[in-house]
């Protein structure tokens, strides 16, 4: 590896980019292409340690990039693709190189500078966190990985089998250590990080019920009534999209707000049915 050489910079968490150094590297045919499907999934397998000792199987490179087409040769295919992607890559201004190497049946992603992939510092992050024996360790290392995390694994190519499996394990990861964050900042009266990750988290998962959290940080600082336009719009939200009603710690949140609010049990109550005439 080349130290001299710019560091090739890739993002998978929410969008795919590719940066060289200063330069982004854009690719002159659609994104959708069978070449850049395969720079993915060799980028992905090569550099995380999920996926054992990095690569991918011949096999397996050919049923995730080609395994729900019925194609006379799926071989030939292959070795058109990893031609196209060379040259891709060398006309988008890296170096000469090879970049795709097979070695005894399974392909690697290889390059002369040092390759960056954010999902592998997210997960890095999230177990050195575990690792942590000191809790205010453990948070500053889990909240560097939650600002990392910036949504779910190559959206564009959400269809794909691959892409779902390892998506859903990047997921549980963030979502674990935020809901864990969150409560270490609630006890630190921390509210306005709360605030700013929860909105991050609702971008991403709207459904998830990252409001309630963020319901309780606003509470905590006696904004009761931005409180209150959270829970309702939140309601209408869950209601039209999904055709729910909140849940019941939702629920229970209300009656909380509306009784700091000075409100009686009873009107909190009508309010309630109010919400639920209308819709919510």
């Amino acid at each position: 590896m080349d130290k001299q050489l710019p560091e090739l910079k890739v993002n998978m968490l929410g969008r795919f980019s590719i940066t060289y150094g200063d330069q982004p590297i854009t690719f002159k045919r659609n994104s959708a292409t069978k070449a850049v499907k395969l720079l993915q999934i060799l980028l992905h397998s090569s550099l995380t340690e999920n996926q054992g000792n990095g690569g991918i199987s011949r096999a397996q490179l050919l049923d995730d990039l080609f395994g729900r087409e019925e194609l006379a040769n799926v071989g030939n295919n292959l070795r058109v693709t990893v031609f196209r992607l060379r040259k891709m890559l060398i006309e988008a201004g890296l170096p000469e190189y090879d970049y795709i190497v097979k070695e005894k049946g399974v392909f690697y992603w290889r390059s002369p500078m040092k390759t960056d992939l954010d999902v592998v510092r997210f997960v890095e992050l999230i177990r050195e966190g575990e690792q942590a024996e000191e809790k205010a360790k453990k948070m500053e290392l889990w909240e560097q990985a939650c600002r990392l995390y910036k949504g779910e694994l190559l959206p564009m190519q959400s269809g794909e089998d691959w892409v779902i499996m390892n998506s859903v394990h990047y997921k549980e990861k963030y979502s674990k250590a935020l809901r864990s964050l969150c409560e270490y900042k609630k006890e630190q009266q921390e509210y306005d990080t709360i605030l700013e990750l929860t909105d991050t988290a609702m971008e991403i998962y709207p459904f998830d019920e990252w409001q309630s959290v963020k319901i309780d940080a606003l509470m905590g600082m006696n904004r009761y009534k931005e409180a209150y336009q959270l829970y309702d719009a939140t309601s209408r939200m869950f209601f039209e999209e999904l055709g729910i009603t909140p849940s019941e710690r939702m629920m229970n949140q209300f009656q909380e707000m509306s009784e700091r609010m000075g409100r009686t049990y009873h009107a909190a109550g009508e309010i309630k049915e109010d919400l639920k005439e209308t819709g919510v």
